[in-house]
Protein backbone atom coordinates (compact mmCIF):
# COMPACT_ATOMS: atom_id res chain seq x y z
CA UNK A 1 0.00 0.00 0.00
CA UNK A 2 1.65 3.14 -0.69
CA UNK A 3 2.35 5.26 2.15
CA UNK A 4 0.69 8.65 1.33
CA UNK A 5 -2.86 6.14 1.50
CA UNK A 6 -1.41 4.38 4.58
CA UNK A 7 -1.02 7.49 6.16
CA UNK A 8 -4.14 9.15 5.31
CA UNK A 9 -6.05 5.65 6.51
CA UNK A 10 -4.17 5.97 9.75
CA UNK A 11 -4.58 9.41 10.41
CA UNK A 12 -9.20 8.79 9.25
CA UNK A 13 -8.71 5.90 12.20
CA UNK A 14 -7.49 7.87 14.88
CA UNK A 15 -9.94 10.92 13.91
CA UNK A 16 -13.15 8.13 14.56
CA UNK A 17 -11.72 7.95 17.87
CA UNK A 18 -10.99 11.46 18.72
CA UNK A 19 -14.10 12.41 17.78
CA UNK A 20 -16.27 9.70 18.75
CA UNK A 21 -15.21 9.72 22.20
CA UNK A 22 -16.28 13.14 22.80
CA UNK A 23 -19.68 12.18 21.51
CA UNK A 24 -20.14 8.97 23.65
CA UNK A 25 -19.06 10.60 26.84
CA UNK A 26 -21.77 13.16 26.81
CA UNK A 27 -24.92 10.72 26.99
CA UNK A 28 -23.00 9.56 29.86
CA UNK A 29 -22.69 12.33 31.49
CA UNK A 30 -25.96 13.67 31.03
CA UNK A 31 -26.82 10.17 33.34
CA UNK A 32 -24.78 10.67 35.65
CA UNK A 33 -24.81 14.82 36.25
CA UNK A 34 -27.44 17.66 36.05
CA UNK A 35 -27.32 18.94 32.07
CA UNK A 36 -25.40 21.90 33.37
CA UNK A 37 -22.96 20.38 35.31
CA UNK A 38 -22.49 17.57 32.46
CA UNK A 39 -22.19 20.02 30.11
CA UNK A 40 -19.14 22.08 31.87
CA UNK A 41 -17.81 18.57 32.63
CA UNK A 42 -17.98 17.48 29.14
CA UNK A 43 -16.48 20.88 27.69
CA UNK A 44 -13.65 20.94 30.28
CA UNK A 45 -12.35 17.92 31.01
CA UNK A 46 -13.56 15.20 28.37
CA UNK A 47 -12.67 18.14 25.16
CA UNK A 48 -10.11 20.07 26.73
CA UNK A 49 -8.31 17.69 28.68
CA UNK A 50 -9.03 13.62 27.23
CA UNK A 51 -9.32 14.96 23.66
CA UNK A 52 -7.20 18.10 23.22
CA UNK A 53 -4.71 17.35 26.41
CA UNK A 54 -4.26 13.99 24.98
CA UNK A 55 -2.73 15.11 21.69
CA UNK A 56 -0.70 17.47 22.86
CA UNK A 57 0.71 15.80 25.71
CA UNK A 58 1.51 12.81 22.77
CA UNK A 59 3.25 15.23 20.61
CA UNK A 60 5.46 16.45 23.14
CA UNK A 61 6.59 12.94 24.25
CA UNK A 62 6.60 11.92 20.71
CA UNK A 63 8.84 14.41 19.25
CA UNK A 64 10.82 14.64 21.91
CA UNK A 65 11.73 11.00 21.46
CA UNK A 66 12.31 11.20 18.12
CA UNK A 67 14.86 13.86 18.94
CA UNK A 68 16.64 12.09 21.85
CA UNK A 69 16.83 9.21 19.38
CA UNK A 70 18.27 11.11 16.25
CA UNK A 71 21.36 12.51 18.79
CA UNK A 72 21.84 9.35 20.22
CA UNK A 73 22.18 7.50 16.83
CA UNK A 74 24.16 10.81 15.68
CA UNK A 75 26.61 10.03 18.62
CA UNK A 76 26.27 6.55 18.19
CA UNK A 77 25.34 5.41 21.82
CA UNK A 78 22.37 2.96 20.33
CA UNK A 79 22.12 0.62 17.80
CA UNK A 80 20.31 0.86 14.69
CA UNK A 81 18.76 -2.58 15.43
CA UNK A 82 17.27 -1.06 18.45
CA UNK A 83 15.04 0.86 16.74
CA UNK A 84 12.04 -1.23 17.19
CA UNK A 85 12.57 -1.89 20.60
CA UNK A 86 12.88 2.14 21.13
CA UNK A 87 9.24 2.52 19.59
CA UNK A 88 7.96 -0.40 21.82
CA UNK A 89 9.35 1.36 24.93
CA UNK A 90 8.00 5.02 23.60
CA UNK A 91 4.11 2.92 22.95
CA UNK A 92 4.33 1.96 27.06
CA UNK A 93 6.06 5.02 28.26
CA UNK A 94 3.16 7.15 26.26
CA UNK A 95 0.38 4.61 27.93
CA UNK A 96 1.85 4.90 31.10
CA UNK A 97 1.62 8.78 30.91
CA UNK A 98 -1.61 8.66 29.91
CA UNK A 99 -2.81 6.25 32.75
CA UNK A 100 -1.10 8.90 35.06
CA UNK A 101 -3.06 12.15 33.74
CA UNK A 102 -5.81 10.44 33.25
CA UNK A 103 -6.31 11.73 29.40
CA UNK A 104 -7.58 9.39 26.12
CA UNK A 105 -4.80 6.62 25.75
CA UNK A 106 -5.42 6.04 22.05
CA UNK A 107 -5.27 9.75 20.80
CA UNK A 108 -2.59 9.74 22.39
CA UNK A 109 -0.54 7.09 21.58
CA UNK A 110 -1.67 7.95 17.89
CA UNK A 111 -0.23 11.68 18.74
CA UNK A 112 3.08 10.37 19.70
CA UNK A 113 3.37 7.64 17.20
CA UNK A 114 2.28 10.74 14.52
CA UNK A 115 5.24 13.30 15.60
CA UNK A 116 8.02 10.57 16.43
CA UNK A 117 7.30 9.45 12.67
CA UNK A 118 7.76 13.20 11.18
CA UNK A 119 11.59 12.93 13.06
CA UNK A 120 12.61 9.51 11.58
CA UNK A 121 14.25 8.64 8.50
CA UNK A 122 12.19 7.07 5.69
CA UNK A 123 14.50 4.09 6.00
CA UNK A 124 13.97 3.52 9.56
CA UNK A 125 10.08 3.59 9.06
CA UNK A 126 10.48 1.23 6.51
CA UNK A 127 12.38 -1.64 8.77
CA UNK A 128 9.80 -1.09 12.14
CA UNK A 129 6.99 -0.89 9.21
CA UNK A 130 8.33 -4.45 8.08
CA UNK A 131 8.32 -5.50 12.09
CA UNK A 132 5.01 -4.50 12.72
CA UNK A 133 3.47 -6.15 9.53
CA UNK A 134 4.56 -9.22 11.10
CA UNK A 135 3.58 -8.65 14.30
CA UNK A 136 0.28 -7.83 13.08
CA UNK A 137 -0.07 -11.30 11.36
CA UNK A 138 0.95 -12.93 13.92
CA UNK A 139 -1.81 -11.49 16.44
CA UNK A 140 -4.26 -11.43 14.34
CA UNK A 141 -5.11 -14.35 12.89
CA UNK A 142 -5.46 -16.16 16.46
CA UNK A 143 -7.84 -13.40 17.62
CA UNK A 144 -9.77 -13.90 14.20
CA UNK A 145 -9.55 -17.62 14.97
CA UNK A 146 -10.46 -17.21 18.28
CA UNK A 147 -13.41 -14.81 17.25
CA UNK A 148 -14.83 -17.09 14.86
CA UNK A 149 -14.83 -19.73 17.75
CA UNK A 150 -17.43 -17.44 19.94
CA UNK A 151 -19.03 -16.25 17.64
CA UNK A 152 -23.12 -17.31 17.95
CA UNK A 153 -23.70 -19.38 15.09
CA UNK A 154 -27.03 -20.53 16.22
CA UNK A 155 -28.48 -16.76 17.18
CA UNK A 156 -27.30 -16.16 13.51
CA UNK A 157 -29.25 -18.94 12.07
CA UNK A 158 -32.40 -17.48 13.36
CA UNK A 159 -32.13 -15.31 10.49
CA UNK A 160 -31.48 -17.78 7.76
CA UNK A 161 -29.42 -17.18 4.94
CA UNK A 162 -29.56 -13.42 5.19
CA UNK A 163 -27.88 -13.63 9.07
CA UNK A 164 -25.05 -15.52 7.91
CA UNK A 165 -24.44 -14.00 5.18
CA UNK A 166 -24.16 -10.73 7.55
CA UNK A 167 -21.80 -12.68 10.00
CA UNK A 168 -19.26 -13.67 7.24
Amino acid sequence: MPEKLRNLISIESASNDGLGYPFLMLPILWMTYKPGKALSYWLTHTILWEVFGAVVLGAVIGYLAGYLLKIALSKKTIDESSYATYTVALALIVLASVKLVGADGILEVFAAGKTFSITSTVEERRDEDRIVEGIDLFFTIPIFTLLGLVVPWQEWMKFRGAGLLVAF
